[in-house]
């Protein structure tokens, strides 16, 4: 058990880096949350009336798919105050899934980025299937 606990520890101080951003995004596909880093929960309308505050911030969106692009390139999240473009270019291997049939509703770990007209997107590091709530 001492093994075990030493083997975390340092496991845990290890994982600052690349084998740390790893893991959360394979945790949060996974199921939903992530292991060491503390990424902020915000609505899609407070990502359209960010000032500027959360742009390169890792941030956890919800929301219902609308749409997703021909090519799985990209997926259109809606709540009941906004839409949002999900970019998923940075996702390899987990879009091919949706080529049949997109999840009702997502949860998604990505970063805050501006388009060419200020527009805000998310820049996807992973998704997570969620049960449709109060369905």
């Amino acid at each position: 058990m001492r093994i075990l606990s030493i083997l975390i520890a340092f496991f845990a101080t290890s994982c600052s880096g690349d084998l740390g951003t790893w893991l959360d995004t394979s945790t949060f596909h996974s199921f939903g949350s992530t292991l060491f880093s503390d990424p902020q929960q915000v609505s899609l309308k407070e990502v359209h009336l960010d000032a500027g505050q959360l742009v390169g911030k890792t941030v956890v969106i919800e929301g219902n798919v609308v749409s997703v692009g021909k090519y799985q390139t990209h997926l259109v999240l809606a709540d009941s105050t906004a839409r949002m473009l999900v970019v998923l270019t940075k996702i390899h291997g987990e879009t091919e899934r949706y080529e049949k049939k997109a999840p009702k509703f997502v949860k998604v770990l990505g970063v805050v980025e501006r388009g060419k007209k200020g527009l805000p997107y998310i820049s996807a590091l992973a998704i997570s299937e969620m049960p449709v709530p109060n369905a």
